[in-house]
């Protein structure tokens, strides 16, 4: 089982999935701008999902990523330098990932392509503007930038 959190600017969106692409449970919440009122409720949904029993936890983040998985700034919610990754990392056994969602959201759109493509550009306008560039099927660091979806 994998687990995936999408963290939007009014709402979170949790689910799990077996196999590939098969939701098993999902769960939604409306976002706490309190980045600890945030964390707690993702918790409690976590535990739910048994998340110590997860193949992995993947965080999607509307906003600028660290490569150690702090939150460094959202444009539409309040929070810097929100260690979610070191605090999820605390209480789950499961490996995290966590990015910007623009970028995972164009990762996941490249993959469901018949044949991936030497390069990929997605874009979404949400609540905020976001992109994801992918090269040889692969989050492409050097070109992406985004701050939220």
């Amino acid at each position: 089982m994998i687990i995936a959190v999408d963290i939007g600017g009014t709402k979170t969106l949790v689910a799990s999935f077996h196999g590939e692409r098969s939701i098993t449970n999902e769960e939604r919440f409306p976002t706490p701008h309190d980045p600890k009122e945030f964390l707690k409720e993702l918790q409690v949904v976590l535990e739910r999902f048994k998340a110590n029993e997860a193949q992995a936890i993947c965080v999607a983040v509307p906003g600028i990523i660290s490569p150690e998985g702090t939150v460094l700034r959202c444009s539409n919610l309040p929070w810097t330098n929100f260690e979610l990754k070191k605090l999820l990392g605390e209480k789950y056994n499961s490996p995290i990932f966590i990015n910007n969602d623009a970028k995972l959201a164009g990762l996941a759109e490249t993959h469901s392509l018949q044949e991936v493509p030497l390069m990929s550009v997605y874009v979404t306008v949400s609540t905020g503007i976001g992109t994801g560039i992918i090269t040889h099927g692969r989050l492409d660091a050097a070109l992406s930038t985004s701050e939220g979806g």
